[in-house]
């Protein structure tokens, strides 16, 4: 009779345990696919938060290429005006820039 206590008792905790087991398992999965979530959300915040940079990057050297066209051309205006104002100034500082370019390449 002490046997048949024993083999219920032990029967309860085998299944007790059996049942913890499957608990555990369930709950494993589940945290298994929270941290798969958790890290497809990183990524998707990564993703947005990298393209936001590219588009403020490509905004800023857009503006910039515009700054430094609209300069070159009032650069070229400028220059333009010079030669067309000092004709004589302007030939004899081409020469004298060529004289210089001349003995600097000069080997």
């Amino acid at each position: 009779m002490a046997e048949r206590i024993d083999e219920g008792a032990s029967r309860q905790s085998v299944d007790e345990l059996s049942r913890q087991i499957a608990q555990l398992r369930e709950d494993l999965s589940q945290l298994g696919a929270t941290l798969a979530q958790v890290a497809q959300d990183q990524v998707e915040e990564f993703r947005d938060s990298a393209a936001d940079r590219v588009a403020d990057v490509r905004k800023t050297g857009e503006r910039y290429a515009r700054d430094a066209a609209r300069r070159a051309e009032e650069s070229g205006e400028a220059l333009e005006r010079f030669i067309a104002e000092r004709p004589l100034t302007a030939v004899l500082v081409a020469a004298g820039l060529g004289y210089l370019v001349g003995i600097l390449t000069r080997k």
